[in-house]
């Protein structure tokens, strides 16, 4: 009888790890797809405010600097039309952005980590241009501490 009865019971534990297995993937991957989008909804009002409570002239008037944290699991991209995200290799999300951003032509590409954009204010030909740069590795280190801390340039 104990023989059946551990039959039963290695049956019944493979059934919920059959059940809870794919429920929890899915679970980690609806967190990572609601913290990209709420970062592409984030940065795509960062680019709104910026154009609008800013100055822009021919030679580039206001800069700013830009955070994005991307999950381990996500990708985000930055393009002339607004902001994209994945998770995992799935469909691409878009986030539309009200102002003109400029990224030189190129997709500006996030794979998982902590970034840093600089944003810049030009005058084009049609209003407010918002420029998006990755910060140059030859400029200055920035050093960041914790959360309590404040940025420091080397």
């Amino acid at each position: 009888m104990s023989a059946v009865r551990l039959a039963v019971t290695v049956l019944v534990a493979g059934a919920l790890l059959g059940i809870g297995v794919p429920a929890a993937e899915r679970g980690t991957e609806n967190r990572t797809a609601t913290r990209l989008d709420g970062t592409a909804t984030t940065f795509t009002a960062v680019l709104e405010r910026f154009a609008r409570t800013n100055d822009a002239t021919r030679r580039g008037g206001a800069r700013r600097s830009a955070g994005l944290r991307v999950p381990a699991d996500g990708a985000v991209r930055i393009g002339e039309g607004g902001v994209a995200w994945r998770v995992d290799g799935g469909p691409w999300h878009r986030r539309q952005v009200t102002v003109r951003v400029h990224t030189g032509g190129d997709l500006i590409r996030l794979g998982p980590g902590q970034h840093q954009l600089r944003l810049e204010l030009q005058r084009g030909g049609d209003g407010p241009v918002v420029v998006i740069v990755r910060p140059d590795s030859s400029g200055p280190e920035i050093e960041t501490g914790g959360r309590d801390q404040t940025a420091r340039v080397r």
